[in-house]
């Protein structure tokens, strides 16, 4: 029952909009926070720079993490806020760790 930012319950999703019809896969509400979440991991597959990796299996790696992210946006979308909040966070705390330890090896 706590909320947070613009969600106001956790426990249910961040729904910022109601449509009157459901939409397959998607249901009657735009969430914002499974869209956030998806953007957070393609800029973290972005970033992913594997130097032992071919260039044709570093794109390999790329499109799948791409087509897994993609994947986490239609299972996460009608989860509680709080869960995707969670894995949201986790994300970005790994873009942050990738970026640090990207600086100090240079």
């Amino acid at each position: 029952g706590h909320s947070f930012l613009w969600i106001s319950d956790l426990t249910y999703p961040d729904a910022i909009t109601l449509w009157s019809t459901s939409i397959p896969l998607i249901g009657n509400s735009l969430n914002l926070l499974p869209l956030l979440m998806t953007f957070v991991a393609i800029l973290s597959t972005l970033s992913v720079q594997d130097a032992h990796a071919s260039v044709a299996n570093l794109r390999k790696q790329k499109r799948n993490l791409v087509f897994m992210a993609a994947a986490f946006l239609i299972l996460f979308y009608p989860f509680p806020s709080g869960m995707v909040l969670y894995w949201t966070l986790a994300n970005v705390l790994t873009v942050i760790q990738q970026f640090i330890a990207k600086y100090r090896s240079a």
